[in-house]
Parts: C-alpha cells; sequence; structure tokens
C-alpha cells in the first residue's frame, strides 16, 4: 500500500473518530438537559402538590358567537396564556352570563380544552342562566363528550355529533361513519358523501401532520349539526394557523403589505399561490380540495377562521380581528340541493 493512501485512511479514521466524540458529545448534553427538565418538572409538580389546586375561572362573554368573533377569540387565548403563564392546574369556565351561543363558539371553546387537558389542566364550568342557550348545548352534542352532572335528556335533538381526536393517524373510519349518519337528514339513508369525507380527512391529515410539534397536543375536532334543512359541519385544529405556516419571499412580503390584505393571501392559499415555511410536500395541498369542492357546488356557506382573520368565501366578505386565534377553524353547510349537483356530475 502506497504512503499517501496510508495518510488517506488515517485521515479518515481520525475524521470517524472526531464524528463519534462529537456525537457522544451531543447526546450526553441532550441527556443532561433531559435530566434536568424531569427534574424541574417533577418538583413543580410537588410543590404544587403541597400548594394544591391553582384555580383559574374564565367568564364568558354574554354574546359568545361568531357575531362576537372579536371577544370570543380574545377570552380564549387570554384563558389559555393564563392556564400557561399562571401554571394552572385546574380550570373554571363561567357561562352564567350568556345570552347568546352558536356551534363556532362551542367548537373553539372545546378545542381550547381539549388542548388544555393535555398538558393535565383539569376544567369544569356552569351552564347558562338562560334556557335557551342552556338547552342549545344540551342539543349541540356537548353532553356527548364532556363529563357532566345533568343527566342526557331523551327529548333532545337527535342527529349532531361533537367528536375529539387528539393522535398521529387520521380516523377514517370514525369520519366515514358519522357523515354517513349526518346524511340522513338529507336523503332518509345512511349515505356516504364523499365531497365532504374527502375534505375532512384532508384536513384532520394536515391537522395530525402540522398543527403541533408535541404529539400529546395534537388535537382536532369535527362537530356536526343539523339546521333547519342543510348540515353544518366545522372542523378545528389548535396549531400555529394557515398564514403563521407560510414561505414567503422578502420580496413578496413587502408586496403583500402593500397591496395585499390578509383576507386576500388567505383567499390565494386556497388557489395554491403559496408554499408553507416548512416546504412540506402534503403542507396546505388539502386547501384547495375543499376550495374546489365549494366552486362545483357541492359544499356551501364555506367560511375558514385562522390568525387574525374570518374569511367567508360565499359572500366574499372578511373580518380582521384584533386578537390572533392560534389555528385554524373551517366550516361549512350541505344541502339536498349540494348532493343533488354532486350526483349530476358523475
Amino acid at each position: 500500500m502506497k504512503r499517501h493512501q496510508i495518510i488517506h485512511i488515517r485521515l479518515k479514521q481520525e475524521s470517524d473518530m472526531r464524528h463519534i466524540r462529537r456525537r457522544k458529545r451531543i447526546e450526553k448534553t441532550l441527556h443532561k438537559r433531559r435530566t434536568h427538565r424531569h427534574i424541574r418538572r417533577r418538583t413543580e409538580d410537588i410543590q404544587n402538590t403541597r400548594q394544591g389546586p391553582k384555580t383559574y375561572e374564565a367568564i364568558a362573554p354574554s354574546i359568545f358567537n361568531i357575531g362576537n368573533i372579536n371577544v370570543v377569540v380574545k377570552f380564549l387565548q387570554e384563558t389559555e396564556n393564563i392556564c400557561k403563564r399562571q401554571k394552572i392546574n385546574s380550570l373554571k369556565v363561567n357561562l352564567d352570563n350568556v345570552v347568546a351561543i352558536d356551534m363556532y363558539a362551542i367548537s373553539l371553546m372545546l378545542s381550547m380544552l381539549n388542548k388544555l387537558s393535555c398538558r393535565n389542566i383539569r376544567y369544569w364550568g356552569t351552564y347558562p342562566n338562560d334556557v335557551q342557550c342552556r338547552q342549545y348545548i344540551i342539543d349541540s352534542g356537548f353532553l356527548d363528550i364532556v363529563k357532566t352532572n345533568i343527566k342526557k335528556p331523551e327529548n333532545r335533538q337527535k342527529g349532531n355529533q361533537i367528536y375529539m381526536v387528539g393522535k398521529d393517524c387520521v380516523d377514517s373510519n370514525r369520519i366515514g361513519k358519522s357523515v354517513r349518519e349526518s346524511m340522513t337528514h338529507l336523503v332518509g339513508t345512511p349515505t356516504i358523501y364523499p365531497p365532504v369525507y374527502d375534505n375532512m380527512c384532508e384536513i384532520s391529515a394536515n391537522s395530525v401532520e402540522h398543527a403541533n410539534e408535541h404529539m400529546r397536543e395534537k388535537n382536532w375536532l369535527v362537530s356536526i349539526s343539523i339546521e333547519g334543512d342543510k348540515i353544518h359541519f366545522i372542523l378545528t385544529d389548535t396549531g400555529l394557523g394557515i398564514l403563521a405556516t407560510l414561505r414567503k419571499k422578502t420580496s413578496q412580503k413587502i408586496k403583500d403589505m402593500f397591496h395585499k390584505s390578509e383576507a386576500d393571501v388567505l383567499r390565494d392559499v386556497f388557489k395554491k399561490l403559496y408554499q408553507s415555511i416548512t416546504g412540506e410536500i402534503n403542507r396546505h395541498k388539502g386547501l384547495p380540495i375543499i376550495y374546489e369542492s365549494f366552486e362545483e357546488g357541492f359544499i356551501s356557506d364555506l367560511q375558514v377562521l385562522t390568525n387574525k382573520v374570518l374569511l367567508d368565501f360565499e359572500t366574499k366578505q372578511s373580518i380582521s380581528l384584533s386578537r390572533g386565534f392560534n389555528g385554524v377553524l373551517f366550516s361549512w353547510t350541505v344541502s339536498l340541493n349540494n348532493y343533488n349537483k354532486w350526483m349530476n356530475s358523475l
């Protein structure tokens, strides 16, 4: 073996050893950090146990619906931030003064509560004093996922569904079953409706893959409610939000700052004009599918709430929020007319 070959082998061995030593140092440092973090959390848990539960009471606004979306989002975000900042371990949600409520507010509230429960924050609350609001919550399906001391009344409205998923896979069977059951209201028998099924699977897949970095906080909620001759679908996840995950060049940021509102940017995301900040292949790919089903008339009343904007695709109007919402809420309705349009397109 020639001398220069021997030198090359030795240099390669030395390089490999440096990489091994560096990797061991990194692993040792990470192990120390994990150990210290674990000890700190255990110490905090012991201190909290000795001090007793730290409770915070969140008093909901009297108008708790989408018509008062700025106040609703502010209330929910402040509640979540206080629980984090003050290390609350028991949360009371006071709904006593609520005189107006809808499924938007219920979905946003439940999504936030589920996220907090993943951090071992217990929650409980009160029902509205207003009889109609109290009955609306009972009819919504709220009692199916929240423990309560109220017995489920037999005469409550049938067909409404609320369920949560907080894990690392898409429960397509549950989605398919809920869609089939809801379509009974329109066509008389359990029927699969691919436009809605595909939309829900795309949204949930995106939420599971990207919404939260930590698996324990992966969280999304489905609400299906019967409203007259329509079925109202609401899907909510608690990630960063659509606008917070866009990839933009500096020139594009400056151009958007002067020529586009956040509603315009959000509308363009559904038209595939932006890429995600991570550059991941599947990121935001489901949004054009939802928009396409709306454009073809298979769903109606499409609305999207994310970050600091609420966009209504039906009326082409938007509301700018004073406080950002960390997540995404999709809402649309399905009527017999939508179903017939889909059937005629086959």
